[in-house]
């Protein structure tokens, strides 16, 4: 009769292995799995789970740049429209322009001359230095235009009698009569445009004119400013001629005033 350790090799020889030997998975085993005891598999995402709150970005991702594209958005729109408006108001000018030589038959004044005669306008008395500072020119262009206008009739000139060296400005007869003429003919022709404009629109266009005269005063404050930044910047001299000294109508460096007027 075999022995107990006989018995034992021929049932290790019938199972495929050694004695004590782990049994191998089979065809109908099951496989051990990878993880260590009580650890789950990370699941992963699959077409019926919901999604993530955060849309799906990783903590302490930055947010999305929907907020940027609004603004973005916003800020075309506000520089379309200031686009728009400065246009409009070229296009105006313009237009009411030709049409006020056309309606009054004569030609019109240069620009340059027309400033100038609108500030002596609401500045009776100022000198030649302070329009030229005003205006954003040169004090000797200024005294140009001064010449041609006081040729024509619509300026006088006269000393300060506190200072003989300063010229004072103020406007003839003939110029009162020709601004007058002038400010009609516009105010005629822009009656009638308004007339063809709904009642809500007539209402906006006339608000909007105080709005406007002080959109112009502050480009004329900037202007200035600029002016004497670039005096000071670029300028020669003492500080009083840097002071009175300003860049000519059409740009370039600033031109120092000639000695006599102020």
């Amino acid at each position: 009769m075999p022995g107990r350790g006989t018995q034992a090799e021929h049932a290790a020889g019938r199972r495929g292995g050694p004695v004590g030997a782990a049994p191998t998975a089979g065809a109908d085993d099951t496989a051990r799995p990878t993880a260590g005891p009580g650890a789950a598999a990370r699941p992963t995402a699959g077409h019926g789970e919901a999604a993530r709150p955060d849309g799906g970005r990783e903590p302490g991702a930055p947010p999305g740049r929907a907020g940027e594209a609004e603004e973005t958005t916003e800020d075309a729109a506000t520089l379309a429209a200031v686009a728009a408006l400065g246009a409009a108001v070229a296009d105006l000018h313009r237009v009411l322009r030709r049409s006020t030589t056309r309606w009054l038959g004569r030609p019109p004044l240069p620009d340059a001359q027309v400033e100038v005669l609108r500030l002596v306008e609401r500045h009776p008395g100022i000198s030649v230095k302070e329009a030229a500072e005003r205006l954003g020119s040169a004090a000797n262009t200024v005294s140009t235009l001064v010449g041609d206008l006081t040729d024509a009739g619509l300026l006088e000139r006269s000393r300060d009698p506190h200072n003989r060296r300063v010229v004072r400005l103020r406007l003839t007869p003939a110029a009162y009569d020709r601004i007058a003429e002038v400010t009609a003919a516009r105010r005629d022709l822009l009656l009638a445009a308004l007339d063809r404009l709904d009642e809500p629109a007539r209402r906006d266009v006339l608000r909007a004119g105080p709005h406007l005269r002080r959109l112009a005063e502050f480009l004329a404050e900037q202007e200035r400013g600029e002016a004497a930044r670039s005096v000071e910047r670029d300028g020669t001299g003492s500080a009083e001629d840097r002071a009175a000294s300003v860049p000519h109508l059409t740009g370039g460096r600033p031109v120092r005033p000639g000695r006599g007027e102020g």
